[in-house]
C-alpha cells in the first residue's frame, strides 16, 4: 500500500510538470490585422541528423470568431524552426 501511494505522488508530480510545460508553449495573443503577415520563430538547439525530416511543428490558429485553422512549420536553418 505504501509503494502504492509513492506511485500515486510520482504520478501526480509529472501531471503537474507536463501540464506546466504545456501551458508554458503556449505564444501570447496578439492582435493581427487582415491580411497582415504574421511569423513566429522557435529555437531548439537540440541536434537533429536531418532537422526538414526528423522534427514536425504544427501551431493552431484560433480566429476571433472561433474558426480554428492548422498551420505547418518549417525548418529556416540555424536551429530556427518557423510558423
Amino acid at each position: 500500500m505504501k509503494n502504492l501511494k509513492i506511485n500515486f505522488k510520482k504520478i501526480l508530480f509529472i501531471a503537474f510538470f507536463i501540464s506546466v510545460l504545456i501551458g508554458s508553449c503556449k505564444i501570447k495573443p496578439q492582435k493581427i490585422g487582415l491580411w497582415d503577415i504574421f511569423e513566429y520563430t522557435l529555437v531548439n538547439n537540440k541536434t537533429y541528423s536531418n532537422p526538414f525530416k526528423d522534427v514536425s511543428l504544427t501551431a493552431i490558429y484560433t480566429g476571433p470568431d472561433g474558426k480554428k485553422a492548422e498551420l505547418q512549420g518549417f525548418y529556416a536553418g540555424e536551429n530556427q524552426w518557423k510558423i
